[in-house]
């Protein structure tokens, strides 16, 4: 199943797709402890076509879409913390009728490959406890969580788990 997926560095023709793929991806899981004005206000203000260009042009940051028989159906953006020196996964999203395929172990293990060649011998990243498909997933995954940070969608205060997982 995996010869079905293909990855393309985004660009600024991508930003609908991408804005789509989180609005698509937020409103199915987080709808569920995140009232949609607080969803939708977050990605009006933080992944509008402005901020989109200015993730796109940071030099520590990199992006993909991942499609799967030519269809895009994931998103994932990578950040390198150099003054701490980790690397992060930022942004790991896959549309819900593409999940359960091998779409988010394709980006892990993207993003793994590109954590290697960078030197860096461990992944952080985090995630809403109450996304709790997202959570068991990272952990089942290897990702060991260490502590809790509020993270602030919109006027909603969700509790959020930061971990790491070592790569060999």
């Amino acid at each position: 199943m995996t010869d079905y997926f293909r990855l393309k560095n985004w660009k600024e023709d991508d930003f609908e797709i991408v804005r789509s793929i989180l609005k698509t991806t937020w409103l199915d899981t987080y709808l569920a402890f995140v009232p949609e004005k607080d969803i939708l206000w977050y990605l009006e203000t933080y992944y509008n076509p402005e901020r989109l260009q200015v993730l796109l042009e940071d030099p520590f940051a990199a992006g993909v879409i991942l499609y799967y028989k030519e269809e895009p159906c994931g998103w994932l953006r990578t950040e390198f913390e150099f003054e701490k020196n980790e690397f992060h996964i930022v942004s790991l999203y896959v549309l819900p009728g593409f999940q359960g395929i091998g779409a988010g172990k394709y980006l892990l293990d993207y993003a793994t490959v590109q954590a290697k060649k960078g030197g860096f011998d461990k992944i952080w990243l985090g995630v809403m406890m109450d996304n709790k498909k997202a959570h068991n997933w990272y952990i089942k995954n290897g990702f060991n969580f260490l502590f809790n940070e509020p993270f602030l969608m919109g006027k909603t205060a969700v509790e959020h788990v930061v971990g790491y997982k070592e790569i060999l």
